[in-house]
């Protein structure tokens, strides 16, 4: 396989969409569905409608941290909130193991990025500074288990986030 990299061309896509593009097979419907940038600026789903099944890339995580360095996170919580309104049984996430519970695995994520949206603005309020806040793994959050490190990433990245838009 690692042999054929030399041969492989970027071609730019023939087909794009702008919030929705619907997939009819033989056996199945698939809707790719875009509701703006949570995770990153292009963030996509996708959705077997039928088989209600959700495939939510890095928009949902289970018993982890999602990054939240490159993205929009109150962006992000609107988006849960319109694929919460999907119906599906199960969430298949990027990273995690797929879920059964549905829209409930979507709780946790959004209660996490709350509560980081929380901190930042506290310790923002506190004068503290996104290298300070890098090292603050010992915040006391409800959801997520990602090894220690990345509560302060994500809390020091918003910071840092915060403060080059203020300077603009």
């Amino acid at each position: 396989m690692f042999n054929a990299i030399p041969i492989l061309k970027p071609v730019a896509p023939s087909i794009t969409f702008t919030d929705r593009l619907v997939l009819h097979g033989t056996k199945r419907r698939a809707e790719l569905l875009t509701y703006g940038g949570g995770h990153t600026d292009s963030d996509s789903i996708l959705y077997f409608p039928d088989d209600k099944v959700l495939f939510s890339a890095d928009l949902v995580v289970i018993d982890n941290h999602p990054w939240m360095g490159a993205g929009q996170p109150e962006e992000w919580l609107t988006i849960l909130d319109r694929m919460a309104m999907l119906d599906f049984h199960t969430v298949v996430p990027r990273h995690d193991p797929a879920g059964r519970q549905g829209a409930e695995h979507l709780e946790p994520v959004r209660r996490y990025i709350t509560e980081v949206l929380n901190a930042v603005q506290n310790l923002k309020d506190q004068g503290i500074d996104s290298a300070e806040a890098a090292n603050l793994d010992h915040l006391e959050f409800t959801s997520g288990s990602e090894p220690a490190g990345f509560l302060g990433k994500n809390i020091s990245a918003l910071l840092s986030q915060t403060k080059a838009a203020q300077s603009v």
